[in-house]
């Protein structure tokens, strides 16, 4: 008899285990599995802002604190349209309303350029394994003189 009421307390503690994890694993931020689940994500929030920078992988801005780097622009917030602008309004400027996002649905990104000219945002992209409800990152690889590359990652979150 007690042999009985051992195994159902084991049987009754693994399944509880099991239950558990489930819950943990339910209550976890899912990451977009395509590009047009991350286009669907990122058109679903107004308006995002950041909330940290890196680079060269050197965190270099923290939301709320002052940049450890010079930066060229003091970005207020971004927002994504469904026709594919890119809205991007800094603190000094008035809203730039030329920049274009891309679905790359082979290599599951976004791609964000100028409408107007292949400069400074040609390169930035946005991998949709970065892309939740509530945050993303959007990166960019650059080279300059020539040989040598910086990288830049920026964490955004819903404004």
């Amino acid at each position: 008899m007690k042999k009985i009421h051992v195994f159902i307390l084991i049987l009754l503690f693994g399944s509880l285990n099991a239950c558990k994890q489930n819950l943990i694993e339910a209550s976890q931020p899912k990451a977009a599995k395509t590009a047009k689940q991350a286009k669907a994500r990122l058109l679903a929030a107004p308006k995002w802002e950041i909330d940290e920078m890196y680079e060269d992988n050197q965190l270099v801005y923290i939301k709320g604190q002052k940049p450890s780097v010079d930066l060229e622009m003091d970005l207020e917030w971004v927002s994504f349209k469904d026709d594919g602008i890119f809205e991007v309004k800094t603190r000094d400027e008035v809203l730039d309303t030329s920049l274009r996002y891309e679905l790359d649905e082979t290599s599951n990104i976004l791609k964000i350029y100028d409408s107007n000219e292949k400069g400074d945002f040609e390169n930035w992209k946005i991998e949709s394994g970065s892309v939740y409800s509530n945050s993303f990152e959007m990166s960019l690889v650059d080279i300059n003189n020539g040989n040598e590359f910086t990288s830049v990652k920026i964490k955004m979150k819903t404004l």
